[in-house]
């Protein structure tokens, strides 16, 4: 066999008890796989930031950062970016 590996294109969300892992998608070039890795963190980290601009820091981050009461419209896409972890891949070795 060529190439004995594939390659896994996966993001987790949540933690502790509400962890979990999704799988995007499944590649035998490296390179393809690692190329979405990075255009998804970089993505979500410039939606993580857009967001943020709405967040009211009035307590000083002493019980976490939470959505302003004006812009509660934008709350449920900021709960769930803040849920979504940073993507990653995993690499299986074909026997």
């Amino acid at each position: 066999m060529k190439n004995d590996k594939i390659y896994l294109a996966c993001y987790s969300t949540g933690d502790y008890e509400a962890f979990e892992i999704h799988i995007v998608f499944a590649s035998n070039v490296k390179s393809r796989v690692t190329k979405w890795v990075s255009k998804f963190n970089k993505m979500h980290k410039r939606w993580e930031a857009h967001y943020d601009q709405y967040c009211d820091d009035r307590y000083g981050g002493v019980i976490g950062r939470w959505i302003a009461e004006e812009h509660y419209d934008k709350s449920n896409r900021w709960h769930m970016l803040r849920n979504i972890n940073r993507a990653y891949y995993d690499e299986i070795e074909l026997r």
